[in-house]
């Protein structure tokens, strides 16, 4: 079989992805932060079993870049920018790296959603809505949500 036909089968498993960045996310916050640099890892492969092509593989460096760059805490080199600017950057940033594995509108579409719940999800924090590790485990998540329409 083709790596071109694969995703067109009964193997489409895109819709997992979310749930394995939530889960790589949570731990990397939460217990062993490379787990959240290697997220990129299982996206890759889950696409390229897909029979997304090669590039995927840049899911890889992407997801690190965005995870390890790009920072939201006290230290993080986008304070300049205000709390809300500073999550709003990480969320776009993370949601900018779908463009290696999704087509360009949903890629577009991940990035501004990524932007906005985080910055959702700051102020929920900030109000004491909805604290770690819950925070952790949505923004993993939502930060990849449009794997479900790949």
């Amino acid at each position: 079989m083709a790596a071109e036909d694969l995703g067109k089968g009964g193997c489409e498993i895109m819709w997992t992805i979310p749930f394995i960045s939530a889960a790589c996310y949570l731990i990397g916050g939460q217990w062993w932060k490379p787990a959240r640099w290697f997220m990129g890892i299982p996206i890759a492969s889950i696409a390229l079993i897909n029979g997304y092509p090669w590039y995927c593989m840049l899911a890889i460096p992407a997801y690190w870049i965005a995870t390890s760059a790009f920072p939201y805490g006290e230290k993080s080199w986008l304070n300049f920018l205000g709390e809300y600017g500073k999550y709003a950057v990480v969320g776009f940033v993370l949601g900018l790296c779908s463009f290696c594995c999704c087509p360009f509108i949903f890629a577009c579409f991940q990035s501004i959603l990524s932007a906005l719940f985080f910055t959702a999800l700051h102020y929920l924090d900030e109000k004491d809505l909805l604290k770690n590790p819950w925070q952790e485990l949505l923004r993993g998540f939502l930060g990849t949500v449009v794997y479900f329409i790949a």
